[in-house]
């Protein structure tokens, strides 16, 4: 598997300078490569649902992270329950070797964008775009292709296409690891600080039927999530765009994507501290 990604940082002013010379040299490296990039917008509203670091991947239409009807896989798992990208990856490189992967460097909260460039070298072994990313507040809500073939970004002749499409509220997944109980301890950004602490589900891989209804007391009673509820009628969540054009600007990271970040790391910690030495 090559890693030859290139991570773009929100800045107020556009891309740094520095990530600007670093594509320049790599793509003088390699004549052949095409310069891409994946750009995600957040355009759920205010109070609304955030995405964890997006996992991106570039491949021949071989690798599948999932299929609606069957168990979640330990990655899928690890990925719509903590937003950790790291089993899928690990599965990515195990199973596609020219493929091309990444996952984007923070959390994207409502209203904000983020980019992340990449070199594809191959327009047969990295034709189809996949992604993934958990969507929080929640128990296991993710969103991904689950056609592997569903984003060609060549075509026929080896020439790039990309692609662009919005993510809506109705194509959210429900992992069926772990019950919506939306309870604060067992619920990702809501109130637990502890990684697979919910109650197993034992289910299997649906869409997703929404959040509780106001007054219930789950995630939406919470002000700073009064709009997270993604099968509101209309909801768009997310806005996917892989081109070869560079984005004008990127905006700046929200509090509220700041503190996924910092869950995510105190969960990913957990889990590594969980291990036996």
């Amino acid at each position: 598997m090559r890693l030859n990604n290139i991570p773009f940082r929100k800045t107020r002013g556009g891309l740094l300078s520095a990530s600007i010379l670093l594509t320049g040299l790599a793509v003088a490296s390699n004549a052949s490569a095409t310069q891409i990039m994946v750009q995600v917008d957040n355009l759920a509203p205010d109070q609304g649902a955030t995405l964890t670091p997006l996992w991106s991947g570039f491949h021949g239409g071989d690798f599948d992270l999932f299929d609606f009807g069957d168990p979640a896989s330990e990655a899928l798992e690890r990925l719509a329950e903590d937003g950790d990208t790291g089993p899928a990856m690990d599965a990515f490189a195990a199973t596609t070797p020219n493929g091309v992967q990444g996952t984007l460097p923070a959390a994207i909260g409502p209203g904000e964008s983020l980019s992340m460039g990449f070199l594809l070298n191959d327009s047969e072994a990295q034709r189809y775009f996949s992604y993934a990313a958990m969507v929080v507040p929640s128990n296991d809500a993710f969103i991904s292709n689950d056609d592997p073939k569903a984003y060609s970004i060549f075509d026929d002749e080896g020439k790039f296409t990309g692609t662009d499409f919005v993510v809506k509220g109705s194509d959210v997944w429900d992992a069926g690891t772990e019950v919506n109980s939306e309870v604060p301890e067992e619920t990702a950004l809501l109130g637990q600080t502890v990684p697979d602490t919910g109650t197993d589900e034992n289910g299997v891989v649906e869409p997703h039927p929404g959040l509780m209804e106001p007054g219930d007391g789950g995630i939406v009673d919470d002000p700073r999530f009064t709009n997270a509820d993604f099968s509101s009628e209309g909801y768009e969540l997310a806005r996917i765009t892989v081109s070869e054009r560079e984005p004008v600007s990127v905006s700046e990271p929200s509090t509220l994507a700041l503190l996924v970040g910092g869950f995510l790391a105190a969960f990913l910690g957990a889990r590594r501290k969980r291990k036996p030495a």
